[in-house]
């Protein structure tokens, strides 16, 4: 399975990822020559136990803010996906960069892979991901100016009007969930939540 999230920023992508991978064993992190940070990871040994594929994870997830967008551009997101990922019999789980080229890349990944891709959509309200955007850039410093709401707000109606209906259109299954719900429902299609006992 490929898993893509989208969102806009501060609705919550790193942190469903981050969690994600929190359900493994082990995430190793792969790096490319004359960079610092991961290109991506490869996750095995689900704590709960089960052998199911490995799950690759484009970009790198050491600060607050990264995943795909530490990545210089669509292209090598793709690229890993389809070579570390689908190509070698893993899952793939990865965060979407709204540009309206990406939703191409996207289809023809989902009509390459026969149909193995599924977007979720996180439906974080706007107020919500202003506040995540400006609580990390008062972080990193503590007078920095506030976000522009216009822009967020903007950026996730271009995904609700304009991308999603293309995804849609293309066949792709299309997921509009909360932070917790897209949480569960990924851990779940993977096999990698805790197993109920049977009963005696």
């Amino acid at each position: 399975m490929v898993f893509n999230i989208r969102g806009t920023g501060g609705s919550g992508k790193s942190t469903v990822v981050k969690r994600i991978m929190a359900l493994y064993e082990r995430c190793q992190p792969i790096f490319a020559e004359g960079r610092k940070q991961p290109l991506y990871y490869i996750c095995s040994l689900p704590k709960n136990g089960t052998t199911g594929p490995t799950l690759l994870v484009p970009g790198h997830y050491e600060i607050a803010c990264g995943g795909c967008d530490t990545l210089k551009g669509p292209d090598i997101v793709y690229d890993l996906v389809r070579r570390e990922g689908v190509q070698q019999n893993r899952h793939v789980l990865f965060e979407g960069i709204i540009i309206g080229d990406d939703v191409t890349r996207l289809v023809n990944l989902h009509l390459d892979n026969r149909g193995d891709v599924e977007v979720i959509a996180l439906n974080t309200s706007i107020e919500d991901c202003v506040k995540a955007i400006n609580d990390r850039r008062q972080a990193k410093k503590a007078d920095a100016e506030a976000v522009n709401p216009t822009n967020t707000r903007n950026r996730a109606e271009r995904l609700r009007k304009y991308m999603l209906p293309r995804i849609k259109d293309a066949g792709i299954v299309v997921s509009v969930l909360g932070r917790e719900e897209a949480y569960t429902y990924i851990a779940g299609k993977l096999d990698l939540l805790p197993h109920v006992g049977e009963w005696s």
